[in-house]
């Protein structure tokens, strides 16, 4: 099912809407139906399919009424750009999609109201329930914008990279502005984002509470050429990543930001400091504080390099290597040798590449340790640290073997309490990486070297933090430590 909002053949939706009239599924019948005749306008087959299954319509008025009755009771459930995971249950949740049912009973082929179960869904962690019915809302109306970036973003968590292309591209074609609906948040705040999938933009629903804080989405495509007025905004922030890929985005927010006149949390001028080619120059003279070098190759340079067998002075083998822009790891290989490049170019079909030293970080019992740290406003924050036996440390990769293991869990809970303890020179050092950096808001993944010095790895104002730990579960002690992160980010926009 949740395929059929990507299928364009016209005759496979029609026999496939067929086949689930005949077996009571009305509302995908009809969407199925509906999706094959945007295909195809004159299939007659699919004309009069429609029609049959239309008729299992009672009243589209109760459905638009039992709708609008869900909504004034929450709100919220009508909201579909904020990111997956981010919504949770909300009291009186069942009794909302009961509603929601019923409009869908009354009138199945109202969409607004799949695309509020989808939302449903999503807070109850039913992530292919909630495509099932995003897909539906698409295919019943695909001038729903807001549903199909929803969709989108479902994909993308799930891997279907081309299926999430598509139906982003679906969404900012036909709206780029999504606003938020809680009804008695104490502000609004407008955030700026690049056009692009999870990785490119801060997460900020995440640790910015939604009933407190409207947060407003524009996507900065090429058709935005200005801000929405800014009257009722406490804050503009500005959620996008450092890539390239966006770098039209970036210069974008600079251009829209001067001509309204107004500041934003995270300038977008400089983003460029943070990205990993310029971030060994960004902090060079941050004291306590080492950065490896890093080179930008073209392919056809990385190809060159390893024709020659070096990447130069500054990168003897081995080397790490990843597409530009490249995150949670994602293309990301340790070469040993430069006989092994070509390989690596065969595996990899980016453009451009970063490569830097394989730097062994080893702590002395043979674990690799990484630290993410948060700063906000200059002040630096401890939020998590991976232990593994493996240099590629990310934390959902070793969430479940800390999740068994007491020491590492309690290793954890110290950094988290006493950041000094792992990082003599916590203060001066992240204060000086803050000035340096120049953004209000951004994560630091690093390590602690053998001179005790904060060895970078990258600093990324879309680091991903959040604090959805279960207060019985084994990582409850976070709970402690992390909304310390939230409350100094909603000082700040309180303060803008």
């Amino acid at each position: 099912m949740t395929s059929a909002a990507d299928d364009e053949d016209p005759d496979a939706l029609n026999a496939l809407g067929c086949a689930l009239f005949a077996r009571g599924e009305v509302a995908t019948a009809i969407a199925l139906q509906t999706h094959a005749l945007r295909h195809a306008p004159d299939h007659a087959a699919a004309r009069a399919d429609l029609a049959a299954a239309r008729v299992a319509i009672v009243s589209a008025a109760a459905a638009a009424s039992l709708y609008a009755t869900a909504l004034r009771r929450e709100p919220d459930v009508g909201v579909h750009h904020h990111a997956v995971g981010s919504t949770q249950p909300f009291v009186g949740m069942e009794r909302v999609g009961h509603m929601l049912d019923a409009a869908v009973a009354a009138d199945p082929s109202f969409a607004p109201a799949h695309a509020a179960l989808g939302n449903i869904a999503a807070r109850a962690g039913d992530r292919s329930g909630a495509m099932r019915a995003y897909a539906l809302a698409v295919m019943l109306d695909w001038e729903f914008a807001a549903a199909h970036l929803a969709l989108a973003q479902l994909y993308d968590t799930a891997g279907r990279t081309r299926d999430a292309a598509r139906h982003l591209d679906a969404a900012l074609a036909r709206a780029t502005f999504y606003p938020a609906a809680a009804p008695y948040a104490a502000r609004r705040v407008l955030t700026l984002k690049a056009p692009g999938m999870f990785l490119a933009n801060a997460l900020l629903e995440f640790c910015i509470d939604a009933n407190r804080t409207n947060l407003d989405a524009l996507y900065l495509s090429a058709t935005v050429t200005a801000l929405p007025p800014l009257d009722d905004y406490a804050a503009v922030v500005n959620a996008m990543a450092a890539t390239e890929e966006h770098a039209d985005a970036i210069d974008r927010a600079v251009a829209l930001l001067d001509a309204a006149g107004v500041r934003a949390i995270n300038d977008p001028r400089h983003l460029v400091r943070v990205r990993r080619a310029r971030l060994p120059d960004t902090l060079r003279d941050v004291p306590g504080c080492v950065v490896p070098p890093v080179a930008r190759l073209t392919r056809e340079e990385t190809r060159a390099a390893g024709d020659a067998g070096s990447f130069g002075e500054a990168l003897p083998f081995p080397v790490l290597i990843r597409p530009v822009d490249a995150q949670r790891g994602d293309g990301l290989v340790a070469l040993a040798s430069a006989a092994e490049v070509a390989g690596y170019l065969a595996r990899f079909g980016a453009a451009a590449f970063t490569v830097t030293p394989f730097v062994d970080y080893r702590s002395p019992d043979g674990f690799y340790r990484k630290y993410r740290v948060y700063v906000v406003d200059g002040v630096a924050y401890p939020y998590h640290l991976a232990i593994s036996t493996d240099w590629l440390v990310h934390y959902w990769r070793v969430s479940e073997t800390m999740r068994a293991t007491d020491w590492m869990r309690a290793e954890e809970e110290r950094f988290l309490a006493d950041p000094a303890s792992v990082f003599p020179t916590w203060q001066a050092t992240f204060g000086a990486l803050a000035a340096a950096v120049g953004l209000e808001a951004f994560g630091v993944d690093c390590t602690c070297d053998d001179a005790g010095r904060v060895l970078v790895f990258e600093c990324d104002p879309s680091a991903f933090i959040h604090a959805h730990d279960h207060v019985d579960g084994p990582f409850a002690y976070k709970l402690r430590y992390v909304p310390r992160i939230f409350a100094a980010l909603d000082e700040l926009l309180t303060r803008w």
